[in-house]
């Protein structure tokens, strides 16, 4: 993978929760990696995509929105899991909801100057705001601070994208690529089947369940008709299972219908899912807490090599 005039770069996006970082990394990548919902705090763990401009290879990291948090628990884990995208990165992109709590974002933006990296500011929904107001949050969040370049986006639609990306790719320094060139995340199929399942949880019972689940994929087998996937979803209290199960297990069944139908698009091929359900008060404490967050993921340092099959 190493050829004359070759450039990488780890680019951090980085953004309070429901900026919309998730939705942007799809969009970067031209497919579904990473689970958007209406909810915050959707993205758990570091996410990682992967973008070849001309002779760059950009590997862009989706990390958990930060917010105010108190102490060290799960939440605490995913706020440092976030901070810690700024320390691994090359550049940082720093996303605004311009819809939303924008004025809270210059400690962000601070936050990512202080580092001494190229910080990239990138205004989002741009097609759902006024353009005097836009020009407003642009001059308050620019003032005094020395931005590399700012970029009008809209995540869902892909307009300013490529602007982004051609202009990040110019900042990457020359190296070889860490990534197949086909490559587009090092996240392993059945850690991406179990957060699309989750996303539809989400979806499915969002009203009545707390953010206490996690989902895991246990077997994943490969048949002649298409794959075979046995999903567990851990909950914290045997109301939540009760709320997933639904009278008769109509819910569950419903969640399994519509997880599979996405698997299968997002596959391309057959899928048979098969869901169950547990109760796990400490999950979120034990290794599958972590797990959730994929800490062991990082550091992702330079001088490892590229992710083996498993990746999609």
């Amino acid at each position: 993978m190493n050829t004359p005039n070759q450039k990488f770069a780890f680019v951090a996006l980085i953004g309070r929760p429901n900026a919309g970082k998730s939705t942007l990394l799809n969009q970067i990548v031209g497919q579904k990696i990473s689970i958007v919902t209406h909810k915050v705090q959707t993205t758990r763990r570091r996410l990682l995509g992967v973008c070849t401009h001309e002779a760059t290879q950009l590997a862009f990291i989706d990390t958990p929105g930060i917010f105010d948090h108190e102490g060290l628990g799960f939440e605490g884990q995913m706020v440092a899991c976030a901070r810690q995208g700024l320390r691994e990165s090359d550049i940082i992109c720093v996303l605004i909801d311009t819809l939303g709590r924008w004025e809270e974002a210059g400690g962000l933006l601070d936050e990512a100057l202080a580092t001494k990296k190229p910080v990239f500011l990138l205004l989002n929904k741009i097609d759902k705001i006024e353009k005097e107001k836009l020009l407003e949050i642009t001059a308050t969040l620019t003032k005094n601070r020395n931005i590399q370049e700012i970029f009008m986006v809209s995540a869902l639609k892909g307009d300013g994208v490529d602007r982004f990306i051609a202009a990040a790719a110019k900042v990457a320094e020359e190296g070889p690529w860490h990534f197949e060139p086909d490559q587009l995340t090092d996240l392993p199929q059945r850690i991406w089947a179990a957060e699309l399942t989750r996303e539809v949880l989400f979806e499915e019972v969002h009203q009545e369940l707390p953010y206490g689940l996690t989902v895991e994929t246990e077997k994943w087998e490969q048949t002649k008709n298409g794959i075979k996937i046995h999903q567990m979803i851990v909950v914290e209290k045997a109301s939540h299972k009760a709320m997933i199960l639904g009278a008769k297990g109509v819910k569950v069944r419903s969640i399994g219908t519509a997880a599979r139908y996405r698997l299968k698009r997002e596959m391309g091929c057959e899928v048979h899912l098969f869901l169950h359900v547990k109760v796990n008060a400490k999950w979120k404490a034990g290794a599958g807490g972590l797990d959730a967050l994929g800490l062991d993921a990082f550091p992702l340092k330079k001088t490892e090599t590229a992710p083996d099959n498993d990746a999609r």
